[in-house]
């Protein structure tokens, strides 16, 4: 998995895997998840990431990361 962040544009991507996309849809306003041929998530992309994930300050991000699974 990868995430990062591009305050250019203000987009969070987080890559799940790699993998050829087949399409991509806006499952909510700013989010879009890209899937594979076989419908698996590939990745998620947030437009406006300041804006929706952070509006009242700057967007961080502390390492590592915990990911729990289960």
């Amino acid at each position: 998995m990868k995430i990062r962040y591009d305050p250019a544009v203000d987009v969070l991507v987080i890559t799940l895997k790699e993998g050829d996309y087949a399409e991509s849809d806006e499952v909510a306003p700013g989010m879009i998840v890209d899937f594979a041929r076989d419908g698996s998530p590939l990745a998620i992309e947030i437009l406006q990431a300041q804006h929706l994930l952070a509006p009242d300050g700057m967007l961080t991000m502390e390492l590592p990361l915990k990911i729990e699974v289960g």
